[in-house]
């Protein structure tokens, strides 16, 4: 059951590389600096879920949600402010439901 979740989680992990990656070519081709932003983001988001699969926990459950609504807001950002906005609303009702 624990190496399925695992298996799991890297594939997700997996999605948001290749999501960034497109991410960052698309930035690459309007020559701004948003490729730093979603590079950041992602090994957030990246370093977050490797946490989590380690050592589960409730609080490391909502900090990670939390970074995934932050790295969607990054990532929408640019092309749409509200969605932007509700993803980082989202984030931060995440991170205060974990502490």
């Amino acid at each position: 059951m624990y190496k399925k979740n695992k298996s799991l989680a890297y594939i997700i992990c997996g999605i948001f590389i290749i999501v960034s990656i497109i991410g960052v070519t698309l930035a690459l081709t309007k020559h701004n600096t948003r490729p730093k932003l979603i590079m950041a983001s992602t090994a957030f988001v990246f370093t977050a879920l490797t946490a989590f699969i380690e050592n589960r926990s409730k609080y490391g459950l909502f900090v990670l949600i939390g970074l995934i609504f932050c790295w969607l807001g990054d990532f929408s950002g640019h092309y749409n402010f509200r969605a932007s906005v509700a993803s980082f609303a989202l984030a931060h009702v995440s991170f205060i439901s974990a502490f």
